[in-house]
């Protein structure tokens, strides 16, 4: 009897610790976008700026949001692409959150994920390019094709793929980034990245070093 009260003793100590997850300590976030193709509505352009260089992807109204499950959620304002005509229209968008990991840490950029919605005319299609890095490490790029479905609003919902990278113990700080690519053709035809609890979940595992 006292073997199996040790052993479970050992069990619930080994969960407890398992559950206590941690919430990443954000540094100074930059989110940067460029538009090409033609669009339909591209965001007013300042004086002098060249209409590609400005996009609805920026840090302006996007809230940034730290969880105590180790998650980081981002949520836009207003992002989207719609297409003008034939020709795509594409947004490009770069998120760099700098993170500092507590010590005797070390961090892993799980999964990226991407959730919006989408609206084809007939001739309509989008595409989704999501991909991940921890510091200088890049994961393979992860995407998915969207088509026409009788006129119905369509979810965009896609997470990066493959293994996880880490840190180094000892290392005491890390830079997550986050690389986006939307492009939609077909006229009218629009997909939006800002509407529901969270466009773009980081989702990072802390293991103690040895």
């Amino acid at each position: 009897m006292t073997f199996y009260k040790t052993l479970l003793m050992c069990t619930l100590t080994t969960l407890s610790l398992t559950a206590n997850a941690i919430t990443p300590e954000i540094g100074d976030v930059s989110i940067e976008g460029e538009n090409t193709g033609d669009h339909a509505e591209p965001p007013p352009s300042p004086d002098g700026a060249a209409r590609y260089q400005v996009t609805y992807c920026s840090k302006n109204g996007t809230i940034i949001d730290a969880n105590d499950d180790g998650s980081i959620d981002i949520i836009f304002n207003q992002f989207f692409a719609q297409a003008a005509g034939r020709r795509p229209a594409i947004s490009n968008c770069t998120i760099n959150i700098p993170i500092k990991i507590p010590a005797g840490y070390r961090v892993g950029f799980k999964s990226l994920g991407v959730e919006g919605t989408a609206q084809f005319n007939r001739h309509g299609a989008a595409k989704v390019d999501i991909r991940r890095q921890l510091n200088h490490r890049r994961m393979p790029k992860t995407q998915r094709t969207y088509y026409y479905d009788y006129g119905s609003t369509q979810d965009i919902v896609l997470t990066s793929e493959g293994r996880t990278p880490y840190t180094r113990c000892g290392e005491q700080s890390a830079n997550l980034k986050a690389k986006l690519q939307l492009s939609i053709k077909g006229k009218d035809s629009i997909i939006h990245i800002d509407e529901g609890a969270a466009n773009i979940t980081y989702k990072l595992d802390y293991k103690r070093c040895r």
